[in-house]
């Protein structure tokens, strides 16, 4: 690693002290700017003027002044500082000017950057890594764990918030269950923030696309005392026109208004002492998740069609508004011959979402439209605290991390359905009701991590974690008595409470679960040269069990284990113009927990169900180079093979012949019981692929950037029955961006999904009919910038 690179990330918490030595270093390191390139392989570049933060949790990227040699990227998901290519984990690190040049503004997007990664809006973001992932965003935790600046967000929905003052994104492919914990089966996406500089720092910008999006920024960074520094970052967009249109209504869908505030206080208390506030607040409603339609070439089983690629026909348009507050305290002492660090969270967060349900049935009141609302009602309040020692790095031929960490989660949900009217007519099906579940979570546990080096090139890690983990669940299901839209009226039904038999589970759930689980990891490293470095490791990782909150004849779930066995190179080759980096992984995954709205579910709600075992391998290649000054080349591939080796007991549904019902041509399903043994895993796209171009131009006038990636994913399931596929697709971005000589102005076109190709990025089936949500269309928009 470059050695002013290692200063910065090793120099421990007195660099931004008042000693001319620790000045030096902040300046030297304040020079070091995160670059520009494209997906896994980011790259950085000095430059004048640019305020990086320098500590141990937060390293700049080196620089090379030449511009004809990739470079060298710093990662600290790791929980340390460490160069990526030395890092024995498959990582994608994308830099803020990455997010920048390719227009990445949220998780939703970050599928353009990474192969393997899909990501689908449902509310919150449904996100799978190599096929693992989960369907119950907005209802549990998921397999892929999302941090901000260190801190856990368990509610999928959290994941949904846009950038505009990103540090760095890294995304890990993997199980991270010994230093992350339970649900960091899939993986982990860790977002790290700008923290305060010592100089005034504003960055601002205005955008607008053709869908009359308007989009606003403002960062500022600026030292208050001596000692004490703050910054604040707002983004603030509204999309006016939607992406398609409710037939029924005639209302603009598939839209989105959000408003983000992040403010941060850091003081150097003294010098080893170091004390970060962060405080986080988003509000949105984002539509993307909600506006699915029929399948094309199936009808609904209301005699629902096809209606147009981003259209729906619906009664109602929905929403989905959400907030939320997240604050943290980050309290770092050097210790001498460690660092302990201890960070203190608190989120809170309500989203209520109203939605057409896809699970309309015969006998509506107007053929084509669904009968069926689903009013959906979440709020959750999350402590954490964490305790972290970590070592010195270079101290001693032994690195270690140790920590404790305690998390407690009270979350509310309430599902309600109801059936819809016009005038006196209303759609038959069940009397409306409301289910609200409590589910609570209390969660400890303690880990320690280390590497010796055994030789000089040779280097051992082991790790271990343990978690003790108790969930329990109150709640009730009541008839809802004149419930807005309905004009029968229903007598208050029996409050049931968890624990009292219900239909088809008569001898009732259990209320109160433990769960206790050792996680390891085990890699052994070597050296083959400065530039090229091997790997093999074995990960193990699992997700906490629980309860299906909206659904008491639910029994609870047991836990999910992976078993992650992977190989890698990671080198650097003809004097660092390429940058290749290899790895084959090997997953065995069991007890794999699965939300289906497929029957036997009851209309309107959903079954959480462990389903069996899945064997998941594949090959994941990366690589950059740079065959002359000011063009660098970027791509990455995914190769899958993902199936389900033992899944009997569920059920399968295919379209069934169409037929006439009082005049209207309507769809059936026929479902099945079925084993799904040797059937493709959902979101596992057997092969995906990035590649995109950067080419910098410096002139008299400014830098002129041109960047382009097409990602192509091959066609995959969207449902475990495979009665669903997402087509095979290319997705072409494309950005032409200039900067003024003294770098205060600057400016963006840009062009996302370039071809206007449709495909899908989640679906359903029910005995409705199978309904899908279209990806996003073509986007065309541009950017203006000032910088001081």
């Amino acid at each position: 690693m470059n050695d002013n690179v290692h200063s910065c990330a090793t120099g421990g918490l007195s660099s931004r002290s008042g000693s001319s030595n620790g000045g030096r270093l902040a300046s030297a390191c304040a020079l070091m700017l995160i670059g520009a390139s494209y997906p896994s392989m980011a790259t950085a570049r000095a430059n004048d003027g640019a305020i990086a933060a320098a500590s141990a949790d937060q390293a700049p990227l080196a620089a090379d002044a030449t511009g004809t040699m990739v470079e060298d990227i710093v990662v600290t998901a790791t929980r340390r500082a460490v160069n990526l290519q030395k890092v024995p984990v498959t990582i994608t690190a994308l830099p803020a000017s990455t997010l920048k040049s390719f227009n990445i503004t949220g998780v939703l997007q970050l599928s353009d950057a990474v192969p393997g990664l899909q990501v689908a809006p449902s509310g919150g973001n449904n996100i799978y890594l190599r096929g693992v992932g989960t369907t119950s965003a907005g209802y549990n935790e998921a397999q892929v764990a999302v941090y901000i600046d260190g801190l856990y967000l368990p509610n999928p929905a959290m994941s949904i918030f846009s950038f505009n003052n990103i540090e760095q994104i890294e995304v890990l492919k993997g199980p991270q269950g010994t230093l992350y914990g339970r649900n960091a089966t899939a993986g982990l996406i860790a977002v790290r923030t700008r923290d305060p500089g010592e100089q005034l720092k504003v960055d601002a910008s205005l955008g607008y696309d053709n869908y009359d999006t308007r989009t606003e920024t403002l960062y500022v960074s600026a030292p208050i005392t001596g000692s004490l520094s703050g910054n604040v970052a707002v983004y603030d967009t509204k999309q006016y026109q939607g992406w398609g249109k409710n037939v029924f209504t005639s209302n603009d869908i598939q839209k989105n208004r959000e408003t983000g505030v992040q403010a941060k206080l850091l003081w150097d208390a003294g010098p080893n002492t170091r004390i970060t506030t962060n405080f986080i607040f988003d509000t949105n409603n984002r539509t993307y998740g909600y506006g699915y339609h029929i399948l094309p070439g199936t009808i609904g089983a209301d005699g629902t069609t096809y209606v147009g690629r981003n259209n729906v026909a619906s009664r109602i348009d929905a929403s989905a508004p959400f907030k939320a507050y997240i604050g943290a305290l980050k309290i770092q002492q050097d210790l001498g011959f460690a660092t302990l660090m201890s960070l203190t969270g608190y989120q809170h967060s309500s989203q209520k979402p109203t939605n057409p349900a896809n699970n309309a049935i015969l006998g509506q009141p107007l053929p084509g439209q669904g009968s069926t609302i689903f009013d959906f009602d979440q709020t959750s309040r999350t402590w954490s605290q964490e305790l972290q020692l970590t070592s010195k790095a270079g101290a001693s031929r032994l690195e270690w991390v140790a920590g404790l960490y305690y998390y407690n989660d009270k979350t509310k949900i309430a599902a309600g359905s109801y059936n819809t009217c016009v005038g006196n007519a209303c759609a038959t099906g069940a009397a409306p009701n409301i289910i609200t579940g409590r589910p609570k979570t209390d969660s400890y546990s303690g880990y320690v991590d280390g590497t010796y080096k055994l030789f000089d090139a040779t280097r051992l890690t082991m790790g271990l974690r343990y978690t003790n983990e108790t969930k329990s669940i109150t709640g009730e299901q009541v008839p809802l008595p004149g419930f807005p839209n309905s004009v029968t009226t229903f007598p208050p039904g029996t409050v049931l409470f968890p624990g009292q038999p219900f239909p088809g589970f008569p001898n009732g759930i259990p209320t109160k679960l433990n769960f206790e689980k050792v996680t390891y990891r085990v890699v052994l490293a070597q050296d083959f040269g400065p530039n090229v470095h091997g790997y093999v490791s074995n990960n193990y990782g699992f997700k906490s069990g629980g309860f299906n909150a909206n659904n008491f004849n639910n029994p609870p779930v047991k836990p999910e284990l992976l078993n992650s066995y992977e190989v890698g190179v990671k080198s650097e080759l003809f004097d660092r113009r390429v940058r290749f980096n290899l790895a084959y992984f090997h997953y065995d995954y069991k007890d794999v927990q699965v939300r289906s709205a497929a029957p036997p579910a009851p209309p309107g709600r959903s079954l959480l169900q462990n389903v069996g075992k899945e064997r998941i391998k594949g090959v994941n290649g990366d690589f950059s180079i740079i065959p002359v000054q000011g063009l660098t080349i970027n791509g990455g591939f995914e190769v899958l093979d993902a199936k389900y080796t033992r899944n009997p007991g569920q059920s399968c549904s295919s379209p069934g012949p169409n037929q006439v019902v009082g005049g209207v041509l309507v769809g059936t399903v026929v479902t099945v019981p079925c084993d799904l043994a040797g059937f493709d895993v959902a979101f596992a796209s057997p092969f995906s692929a990035t590649l995109g171009f950067s080419y910098k131009l410096e002139t008299e006038m400014g830098v002129f950037t041109l960047n382009a990636s097409d990602r192509y994913t091959k066609r995959y399931p969207l449902l475990a029955d495979q009665s669903i596929y997402a087509p095979g697709s290319h997705i072409v971005n494309a950005s032409l961006a200039w900067t003024a000589p003294d770098g205060r102005f600057d400016a963006q076109v840009y062009v996302r999904n370039l071809t206007n190709k449709y495909t899908y990025v989640t679906g359903y089936a029910t005995a409705a009919g199978f309904a899908v949500v279209p990806g996003a269309p073509r986007v065309i928009g541009a950017t203006v910038g000032f910088h001081l």
